[in-house]
């Protein structure tokens, strides 16, 4: 269901705040990343900072949420079986548990743990607000990062998501279409009183000194927070996601994704 009335995000927000969430883990980071619109590749990019948070500090829980509303895709960006996903917590929502998780998560061979989004998009709208801060909680509970890839279609799963979340970022292409997107976004965000506690940044993905638009115009235009690193347009990365191997971008692509990794303080 998408976002209709401020009405709905106060509930949310009541929710979110409630004495009975599931305990977080004090050290835990929960990163929320949203698309400015579709095609930015949000997706792609928080799967990749899971990849590098884990691969940084191979001892540390790393889990990464698919949260898109329309297009839970990690999957295929993955190869794997989609036997398991979000809405299977359903049934034990009320008395969640870290074993009901652990039956559920999927388990990469990176180490990263994924909850998968369901077959059928639509299926996301079974999750409710107070699933979402059930669920939420509970992973900021087992877990050192938590990365969630909201796509860029909000509903009450992935806004709870951003309540809850320590550090939000907005991710972007440098295009008028795109960076519209953003200010829409966050319009959208501040009419319905949706405001994550921590910090909102803006990621610029798939940027090249071919771009008509620098830098300096993307910050001028979202007048907002830009992350000083931006991703560059990776050719390698249309053969990782045809191969179902994120493993197979470049050495310079991931390098790329650490310097972001390194300003959002998922690694150190």
């Amino acid at each position: 269901m998408c976002i209709r009335d401020s009405s709905w995000s106060s509930a949310i927000r009541s929710a979110v705040t409630t004495n009975n969430s599931p305990t977080r883990r004090s050290n835990a980071r929960v990163f929320a990343l949203a698309g400015a619109k579709g095609g930015v590749g949000s997706s792609t990019l928080a799967l990749h900072l899971a990849l590098v948070a884990k691969q940084a500090e191979p001892s540390q829980e790393v889990i990464l949420v698919d949260f898109d509303q329309q297009k839970p895709d990690l999957s295929i960006f993955l190869d794997v079986p989609q036997t398991r996903s979000s809405v299977d917590l359903l049934p034990v929502i009320d008395e969640l548990a870290p074993r009901h998780l652990d039956e559920v998560l999927f388990h990469h061979e990176s180490g990263v743990r994924i909850l998968l989004g369901p077959k059928q998009g639509e299926e996301v709208e079974r999750i409710d607000e107070f699933a979402a801060r059930q669920i939420v909680g509970m992973l900021a509970s087992q877990a050192d990062v938590v990365i969630i890839d909201m796509g860029s279609v909000m509903g009450e799963a992935n806004t709870t998501a951003l309540e809850m979340s320590s550090d939000v970022c907005i991710v972007t292409t440098p295009d008028v279409l795109s960076l519209r997107g953003v200010h829409r976004l966050r319009e959208l965000w501040e009419r319905l009183g949706v405001r994550a506690e921590g910090n909102t940044q803006i990621i610029v993905n798939k940027f090249t000194k071919r771009n008509d638009l620098n830098m300096d115009s993307v910050r001028k235009i979202v007048n907002s927070s830009v992350l000083d690193a931006s991703v560059p347009l990776a050719q390698d990365l249309e053969v990782a996601v045809n191969r179902r191997d994120p493993m197979l971008v470049s050495p310079p692509f991931r390098k790329n994704v650490e310097n972001v990794a390194e300003l959002l303080e998922i690694i150190h």
